[in-house]
């Protein structure tokens, strides 16, 4: 337990603790003095365990929440911008954090998203234009779309439109 807790410790503590640890043995006088140093470490350690613990917690909870408003927005012209304007937090923080806890950044699932509604509107019959699935899933030029869904699947989407039928 005591080695797993002095795994939560932060590196640059390490060293400290460990000093402490030597001197808390080699400076008792007492069990109790011993009893009472080993216990102030250990609350310590239990703090900064809890505090990592709860940290981890805090960005699994944005992580889906961003998933969550990707997901609802999707269909719109969103990007990382957009959605860090709605949780007010930098770009950059809620990208590193999304991916960290997804394995995947938030425009790499947003364009997964439109992708896959691409291809579920390309199968349509009556067929949709280009022009009108690129408004449905939140793509201005239908052009960009066309790159976009060939780059993701390998085929540009009358292709793609032509296996289906």
């Amino acid at each position: 337990l005591f080695h797993e807790l002095m795994a939560a410790a932060p590196e640059r503590r390490m060293d400290e603790l460990d000093t402490e640890i030597n001197e808390l043995v080699c400076n008792s006088i007492s069990y109790n003095i011993l009893y009472d140093g080993f216990c102030n470490i250990v609350d310590y350690l239990f703090q900064q365990m809890t505090a990592k613990t709860d940290a981890n917690k805090s960005q699994k909870c944005l992580a889906e929440e961003i998933e969550s408003y990707i997901e609802t927005n999707a269909s719109k012209q969103i990007n990382l911008q957009t959605i860090s304007d709605n949780f007010n937090k930098s770009p950059q923080y809620l990208s590193r954090i999304y991916k960290n806890i997804k394995g995947i950044s938030p425009t790499e699932h947003i364009i997964n998203l439109k992708i896959e509604k691409t291809k579920e509107l390309l199968k349509l019959d009556p067929p949709v234009t280009l022009s009108e699935i690129a408004d449905a899933v939140g793509f201005s030029d239908p052009s960009y779309l066309s790159k976009v869904f060939k780059l993701k699947t390998g085929s540009n989407p009358s292709d793609f439109r032509h296996s289906c039928i």
